[in-house]
């Protein structure tokens, strides 16, 4: 995988999506993101409380296609 920032979907729809792909627990994927489960929560938050960065979507698109 490449980055590519022309591809930032911030949607909690897709980011819950790739936690789920994961197939780990919210805290271990943000634990393997470097983030705090809080951070993750408000990411995936359909009240929109935070933008995902792009560089955390991506890092998070890795690690659910490494564990898929």
């Amino acid at each position: 995988m490449k980055p590519d920032a022309s591809l930032h979907n911030p949607d909690p729809r897709y980011i819950a999506g790739l936690i789920d792909q994961t197939g780990l627990t919210q805290e271990e994927v943000a634990r393997r993101l470097g983030i705090t489960p809080k951070a993750l929560r408000n990411y995936k938050s359909e009240t929109m409380a935070r933008e995902i960065p792009y560089t955390t979507q991506f890092a998070l698109e890795c690690l659910a296609s490494q564990t898929a």
